[in-house]
């Protein structure tokens, strides 16, 4: 035999805590549902009761219908246990809660941040979407924690409780602002300058041993092409003629003159760039105040702390070029120069290098960063594919680097390389004299794309590679 109706649904409303039959015309807060919606709150209102199908219609605040069966409506119904007898405080707190619900602006934003991670899949942006989902997760707990406290806070005020009400109002505009202070959750803002800096020193530590192993692969296997690279810029020929003369003058060896100071220099200038790279992108990504930023202005601190540390390096790089462009005797025409114009000679081209190193490391970690951002990552298991997409966007990279910076490096080599002191003005119409402008833009550029995408192309390969390893020994 069957219960009476009214006791069946007395039995249904106990069953999740409330002590009163929904009727139509309800207003009532209901537990989200699904992927998107679980763990969010939603006020709505009861339009239809089934008693023949045992269903509930409701009508959300945001206009949309849904139909629930009876049981499902009551295990999602979040009861407010508040007498509605007791006159005083109940409609005042009614009221205020009406002009401002806590909850409701959390919950707007948990919707904000549901259809940002809906877009950011449909965009295949799957590290935006991972970021989104962590925030999201946050936000969904914090709307849940609001919305118990919310009805707390009515029991209380309903009952005149009200020091105990102050207290838990205190609760939940800490959790509004997203300043939770229970034990469950650390803040994640409170974090030292000092915890951050030894992060991105350790981040930046890992980045650059893994570029300077990469760059020592270089200059062993790829030396000679720069070495013909470097001659062009001095002297403007073809880079079958400059193959030629090179090979004339002392053969294979005669490619990798300069050698010692390329094995030493050209590790040290890569650290410098992938460390500053990295060091500073963990930085600005490791505080509140520039999380943010765009990729292309972070870039542009991480170039700036490259082109500072590559003026350190000048005096290595001066005897690395000089051996490249003069063979044998770069040596003694570095030290007449230096007799005639003073230690500074060491210095020459600085200013062209820490110039061309930012035109070019800027454009190429700028593009590389972006293109990382955009391309999916294969699976771990797929080495081949995490190869080729590391090669490609080296190769970009370098194109873009290599065709911004080269009249700058063609200045530079040949105020570097000239056996006189020789300004940069000076050098440029030097250069324009005898080969135009497009001597002073194109100087070896052919060279030099050929040189630096096969260069990118391993670096960024190496670099990725050995990053991985490092990063899983937690170095």
């Amino acid at each position: 035999m069957s219960e009476p109706e009214p006791a069946a649904a007395a039995k249904e409303a106990l069953a999740c805590g409330c002590d009163e039959e929904s009727y139509v015309g309800q207003r009532v807060y209901l537990q989200g549902t699904g992927t998107w919606w679980s763990g969010s709150n939603f006020a709505a209102t009861i339009v239809d009761i089934n008693d023949d199908n045992h269903t509930v219609k409701v009508q959300y605040t945001d206009g949309g219908f849904k139909r629930f069966a009876k049981e499902e409506f009551n295990s999602l119904l979040i009861c407010e246990d508040v007498d509605h007898d007791l006159h005083f405080g109940t409609r005042d707190y009614e009221w205020s809660h009406d002009q401002y619900n806590h909850v409701a602006e959390v919950e707007d934003e948990v919707t904000r941040l549901q259809h940002s991670l809906q877009a950011a899949v449909e965009k295949r942006d799957f590290l935006e979407a991972h970021e989104l989902k962590q925030k999201l997760r946050l936000r969904m707990e914090n709307a849940a924690q609001i919305r118990q406290r919310e009805v707390l806070l009515a029991q209380l005020v309903s009952k005149q409780d009200f020091l105990a009400a102050a207290e838990v109002q205190v609760e939940i505009e800490a959790l509004t602002r997203g300043a939770e202070k229970f034990e469950e959750k650390k803040p994640v803002t409170n974090v030292s300058f000092d915890e951050i800096i030894q992060k991105a020193t350790k981040r930046a530590l890992g980045g650059g041993l893994a570029g300077a192993a990469a760059m020592i692969v270089q200059v062993s296997s790829l030396m000679w092409m720069r070495t013909a690279m470097n001659y062009q810029y001095r002297y403007g020929t073809s880079t079958k003629e400059a193959m030629k003369k090179l090979y004339k003058e002392g053969g294979i060896r005669r490619f990798y003159k300069g050698y010692p100071a390329a094995l030493l220099q050209g590790p040290l200038s890569r650290f410098g760039d992938t460390a500053a790279n990295v060091g500073v992108l963990t930085l600005l990504d490791s505080m509140d105040s520039t999380r943010n930023l765009p990729v292309g202005i972070k870039t542009f601190f991480a170039s700036s702390a490259a082109a500072a540390w590559r003026i350190v390096l000048m005096p290595i790089d001066t005897v690395k070029t000089s051996f490249q462009v003069e063979g044998s005797g770069a040596w003694s025409k570095l030290i007449a120069k230096q007799r005639a114009s003073g230690p500074t000679i060491w210095y020459h081209g600085a200013l062209g290098a820490s110039a061309a190193t930012f035109a070019g490391h800027y454009p190429w970690f700028a593009t590389y960063n972006f293109l990382d951002s955009i391309i999916p990552l294969p699976a771990k298991d797929e080495t081949l594919k995490k190869l080729a997409r590391n090669a490609s966007m080296g190769f970009c990279a370098s194109v873009v680097s290599d065709t911004t910076s080269n009249s700058l490096r063609v200045m530079k080599t040949f105020r570097q390389t000239s056996e006189v002191k020789v300004s940069y003005p000076a050098a440029a119409r030097a250069v324009i004299e005898k080969d135009g402008l497009r001597g002073l833009f194109g100087r070896g550029l052919k060279t030099r794309l050929m040189t630096n995408g096969i260069q990118g192309v391993t670096f960024s390969v190496a670099w990725k590679y050995l990053d991985e390893q490092l990063r899983q020994k937690n170095y």
